[in-house]
């Protein structure tokens, strides 16, 4: 069985975009340099959509105090849809929102002494 020679072309790097590529592959023999063999396929990078989302927290402002409920509310924008916010307090996941009409979460936040 012949040598198998591969590279692992990592197409996620942020240098080769979504997009039509030709992938080149030239082999030279020890004998002559003019014993070369070229072949080439032409493929299409598809990795999806890979710009982050624009968003902005638009309720509560930054070092709000807050007292008894407040809705956190969140602003999104991308060229696809958005199917998906979720909505954090500190690490804990308090609630998902599907439907861009709902992007808002109201809570009650209590403060133990």
């Amino acid at each position: 069985m012949p040598p198998l020679y591969d590279y692992d072309w990592n197409t996620l790097s942020g240098a080769y975009p979504n997009g039509s590529y030709t992938v080149w592959i030239i082999a030279t023999n020890s004998d002559t340099e003019a014993a070369k063999t070229k072949e080439k396929v032409s493929v299409i990078v598809s990795n999806g959509d890979l710009t982050p989302v624009a968003f902005s927290i638009t309720s509560p402002a930054d070092q709000a105090v807050i007292l008894d409920t407040v809705t956190i509310a969140a602003s999104t924008s991308d060229d696809n849809e958005i199917t998906k916010v979720e909505f954090y307090v500190d690490d804990t996941l308090v609630d998902t929102d599907t439907v861009a009409s709902l992007l808002t979460y109201g809570i009650i936040l209590t403060k133990w002494s």
